[in-house]
């Protein structure tokens, strides 16, 4: 008579994966029509995947080297051309990393070309559509206000350069944003709004350049014209 063989945790764990095999093969040979309907429905959304990655590169690719024409023909004073550039980036190239930058690139181009009307709709797109990039999002508001500023609009272009202000308190931007809304407002006649502007520079940013032109500005408006 044979002796018993000990069963050991190894064969115990053994046993299992083969009985596992088995289960997950029979389950397989049941289910066949099944696992290759799932199979083939998981490969073609790898595809389509990858195929979507590829073609997100292309685009990106294409808006890149269109904006990088654009910003040549901007600073070479070509205005038609980028305006038609950066539209192109906006319409058809929405979803890429530059139409942001396009978008707020075409809110100064039109503004150099003194269309100011077309400028305020880009930066206020900008200002809707893109607001993760305070810095950004704070200038396409300061543009919005130049744009009142030029169109004479003089208590519009003081209160967007207050929103640009506001957008980062912290930013070296901010004390620049409340002069400008000070001077747009003693220029509309709100002296009370440009005070209270001229005043946070100097409360908020007294080491600021702007500081001590705030300091002269208000002193015009409290006393009058100084000279």
């Amino acid at each position: 008579m044979s002796p018993k063989r000990r069963v050991t945790k190894h064969m115990m764990k053994e046993d299992k994966l083969v009985t596992a095999a088995f289960k997950l093969t029979e389950f397989v040979q049941k289910n066949l029509n099944r696992v290759l309907l799932f199979t083939g429905i998981v490969v073609v959304l790898i595809l389509v995947v990858v195929f979507f990655l590829q073609v997100q590169a292309k685009r990106n690719q294409k808006a890149e080297i269109l904006f990088g024409k654009a910003r040549i023909e901007l600073s070479s004073g070509r205005l038609l051309q980028a305006i038609n550039d950066l539209n192109t980036i906006s319409l058809s190239y929405g979803g890429t990393k530059i139409a942001p930058q396009a978008l707020f690139l075409l809110g100064n181009a039109y503004f150099y070309s003194k269309n100011y009307d077309q400028a305020l709709k880009s930066f206020e797109n900008f200002s809707i559509r893109y607001k993760d990039d305070p810095q950004l999002l704070a200038s396409a508001l300061a543009g919005m206000a130049q744009c009142y500023f030029e169109k004479k609009e003089y208590l519009l272009a003081g209160d967007y350069f207050i929103k640009a202000a506001q957008v980062d308190l912290k930013s070296f931007l901010t004390p620049n944003f409340f002069l400008q809304a000070g001077y747009s407002y003693k220029k509309g006649e709100n002296f009370e709004k440009a005070k209270d502007a001229f005043q946070k520079i100097i409360e908020f940013f007294p080491e600021s350049k702007e500081a001590y032109q705030a300091k002269i500005d208000l002193a015009e408006i409290t006393y009058g014209d100084l000279n």
